[in-house]
């Protein structure tokens, strides 16, 4: 697939670093109506982005990688975006320009970026040799495939009961066969964070059942 000619020159040029949903969204927008005058590029490490709110269920195998991550070559085409794949590991805030790994730097008039977050675990004693984080979500997902290929159930500790732990923890949960013994640690309300407390007492009481 051919991305057609502009018709008309492009007067400006706007960089997206990350293949983030933000970025993902606007491209599916742009996709249905252009920017005219802009010429848009992606800057990605991956090809491929995984969608966070299909991540326990991608876990627990109830999705496939397709189903659960954004092909991001086939949507830029989708949107006429150029895609690069690469790193990006500075800005040059000087001459517009975002620098690259291995690449020439690439200049732009407006930047954006989506990359995500990454949990701090210098703080935490311990987490930056036995913990996993749950972002990057690639890191996570090349910590984990090893696990589910050993076919043998493992034993984990899932700490922080916000929406994305307290999912994991359902679909990782002895009862599934993945894990032998798991433990979630919740703070001090006793209850889901992010939930109502109704709610959230409700699911921390059919987790600790699972």
């Amino acid at each position: 697939m051919t991305l057609e000619e502009p018709t008309t020159p492009f007067a400006k040029d706007l960089v997206l670093i990350g293949g983030g949903h933000s970025h993902a969204l606007m491209l599916r927008m742009m996709g249905m109506k252009p920017l005219e005058g802009v010429r848009v590029t992606l800057i990605s490490d991956v090809s491929h982005a995984p969608y966070s709110g299909m991540l326990p269920g991608f876990i627990a195998g109830f999705y496939t990688y397709d189903e659960a991550h954004i092909d991001l070559r086939k949507l830029c085409q989708f949107a006429g975006v150029r895609f690069v794949f690469a790193t990006a590991c500075g800005l040059d805030l000087e001459n517009k320009r975002v620098i690259l790994e291995d690449r020439s730097p690439i200049g732009f008039d407006f930047v954006s970026i989506n990359i995500g977050s990454t949990p701090n675990k210098v703080d935490v004693a311990g987490a930056e040799k036995f913990a996993t984080p749950s972002k990057p979500v690639p890191n996570l997902l090349e910590k984990w495939e090893p696990i589910v290929a050993d076919e043998k159930p493992a034993k984990a500790i899932i700490v922080g009961a916000g929406k994305r732990g307290a999912g994991s923890s359902s679909t990782v949960s002895p009862s599934s066969d993945l894990t032998s013994d798991l433990i979630l640690i919740i703070g001090e309300s006793g209850s889901i964070a992010d939930f109502p407390s109704r709610r959230g007492s409700c699911a921390s009481s059919s987790l600790r059942n699972s």
